[in-house]
C-alpha cells in the first residue's frame, strides 16, 4: 500500500505498507509527476515501514529508469532533498543507494523518522521554505 500525504506541502510524505504492487509503483511515479508539474520547490519523505515495501515490483526497473531519465531534469530543479526512513534492520542495505547521485539532489537515508524530519526542517530553513503547520 502506498498513501501519500500532501496537506504539510511543500512537504510531501509518502508512506509504504507491505509488498508494493506494479500498478501502485506506476501510480507512485505518476503522482510525482504531479508534484513536478505544480513547478514548485518542495521535498519528498519516503517512509518504508518494512522490509516488503522496499522490494520493488518485478519488472519495474525499466520503467523507473525511463521515468527518472525522463523526469531528471525537473527532479534537480523543484526537489529541494529526498529523506528516505527505512526500518533500522533495513538500513545498511537501503544505504548502498546512493540517492544523491541517483537523483542529484540532497539525501538523507535513516531509519528515525524523527530524523529525516529534522533533517528537512534544517534544509527548509536553509533555502527559506516552510511547510503548512
Amino acid at each position: 500500500m502506498v498513501i501519500h500525504d500532501l496537506c504539510r506541502w511543500p512537504l510531501v510524505i509518502s508512506t509504504m505498507s507491505g509488498t508494493v504492487t506494479n500498478q501502485e509503483y506506476l501510480d507512485f511515479l505518476a503522482a510525482w509527476g504531479t508534484w513536478l508539474d505544480r513547478g514548485e520547490r518542495f521535498a519528498s519523505l519516503r517512509r518504508f515501514t518494512d522490509a516488503a515495501s522496499l522490494v520493488h515490483p518485478q519488472g519495474s526497473a525499466k520503467e523507473a529508469k525511463k521515468w527518472l531519465q525522463d523526469n531528471g531534469a525537473r527532479i534537480r530543479s523543484h526537489v529541494v532533498g529526498l529523506v528516505t526512513v527505512v526500518p533500522a534492520e533495513c538500513l545498511e542495505a537501503a544505504s548502498r543507494m546512493d540517492a544523491e547521485k541517483l537523483f542529484g539532489v540532497p539525501a538523507l537515508t535513516c531509519s528515525d523518522l524523527d530524523q529525516g524530519l529534522d533533517w528537512i526542517a534544517t534544509r527548509f530553513e536553509q533555502i527559506g521554505l516552510s511547510p503548512v503547520p
